[in-house]
């Protein structure tokens, strides 16, 4: 089974254990409904993980050992599959990853039911942080901001004959206004994204935008011209409206994003690598400011990093790029520096990055749970112990 698969089977597992506790939101549940829709595999393997009798056998099996130790076993399984030889053959990849969702399950639900609360998960529910929502500035360009959050929803502002609408799924929607805006100048706005926050923008061209915790976007109020042009710091991901005639570019820490029309997330925050990861289409990375700099064209699955002035083009993990997106977190050998600069931004708290260990984890989890219930899945996975103290995030000796 590859990798690909053995997530999903973890994300999966992950789901079911959620709804059995009934802690499941509606997008977590649609989730599932779509993957029992899929097949009727899938179905069956619903029913019996549920099933009563199934279950008590499971609990019983699984109180028969250390389900700290069993967690870690399972997640070296996740990143060490052990049938390679059988990759291709379809019946013992739907076995496997049935055979994963049961283990998963099994641990996960045994961990709800039977795990005591102690002290330390007190301590933490004591310091506790809750996650990121909809927040954002918007600068018109005339200086002044707006706290979106805040506005009511509807029209917010007008401005160079364009209506701009805060909508009530946590949106900024630009309506042009046909009549008399082309003989308005052209003006930039800016949408800021602080540390736990995130919005999503809807451009006068129809593209979508959406802005990760500390991120911006620039952009003009009308895209005129042969190129629409804007520029991001953080992270976005984007869906662009097609247009043959006016190519899309993003420009990010010196380097830039051409389209025509395609999906793609680019991870741009500073001191770290610049991550273009492409969904569909096509886009071309270069570097900017460089009129002989070398054009690359990704295909969908790939990324772009580019680190020290020098792009390379690789394989993507493009469920892990986008998590963020459709609010997951999503860990697949992901090392612990990658997951804790996430931590940061999304629940503005800080973290003393010298102190972390050379560790690496494989798991999804909503982006809509406490701290505390994330530190809690990694220390689950692995043998260290978090604490939070004034906001800061530091390991337990």
């Amino acid at each position: 089974m590859d990798d690909e698969k053995e997530l999903a089977a973890f994300e999966v597992a992950a789901l079911i254990t959620r709804q059995f506790n009934q802690d499941i939101d509606p997008i977590d549940q649609e989730k599932l409904e779509n993957w029992k829709l899929k097949s009727e595999n899938n179905r069956q393997l619903f029913d019996d993980l549920l099933n009563e009798t199934l279950r008590e056998l499971a609990l019983n099996r699984m109180g028969q050992f250390d389900t700290d130790a069993a967690f870690n076993r399972l997640n070296y399984r996740i990143a060490h599959p052990v049938i390679p030889l059988f990759r291709k053959r379809k019946l013992l990849i739907t076995i496997a990853a049935a055979a994963t969702i049961l283990i998963v399950f099994s641990v996960g639900l045994y961990v709800y039911l039977h795990r005591s609360v102690t002290p330390y998960t007190k301590v933490i529910a004591k310091n506790d942080v809750a996650p990121g929502s909809n927040k954002a500035i918007l600068t018109l360009a005339d200086g002044r901001k707006i706290n979106v959050d805040d506005a009511s929803n509807g029209t917010i502002a007008r401005q160079s004959g364009v209506q701009i609408r805060k909508t009530n799924n946590g949106q900024l929607v630009y309506s042009i206004n046909p009549v008399g805006s082309a003989l308005e100048p052209i003006q930039y706005n800016t949408i800021s994204v602080p540390n736990k926050g995130q919005y999503q923008v809807v451009l006068p061209d129809g593209t979508k935008v959406w802005l990760n915790s500390a991120s911006s976007l620039r952009y003009p109020t009308r895209f005129e011209g042969n190129e629409r042009l804007v520029s991001l710091t953080g992270e976005g991901y984007f869906e662009v409206a097609h247009n043959k005639n006016m190519p899309f570019t993003v420009n990010c820490q010196n380097q830039s994003v051409r389209v025509l029309g395609t999906h793609f997330n680019i991870h741009s925050y500073p001191d770290e690598a610049v991550v273009t990861t492409l969904l569909e289409g096509s886009v071309k990375v270069s570097t900017s400011g460089d009129k002989n700099a070398k054009e690359y064209i990704l295909k969908p699955g790939q990324q772009a990093v580019h680190l020290n002035g020098h792009i390379s083009i690789q394989a993507g993990d493009v469920a892990e790029s986008i998590a963020w997106k459709d609010g997951q977190f999503l860990f697949h050998n992901t090392d612990l520096v990658t997951i804790m600069r996430q931590v940061q931004r999304w629940y503005d708290v800080q973290v003393d990055f010298n102190t972390l260990p050379d560790e690496r984890f494989n798991g999804a989890m909503s982006r809509n749970v406490k701290l505390s219930q994330l530190l809690q899945m990694l220390e689950l996975t692995s043998n260290l112990k978090f604490k939070i103290e004034e906001r800061r995030i530091m390991l337990q000796k």
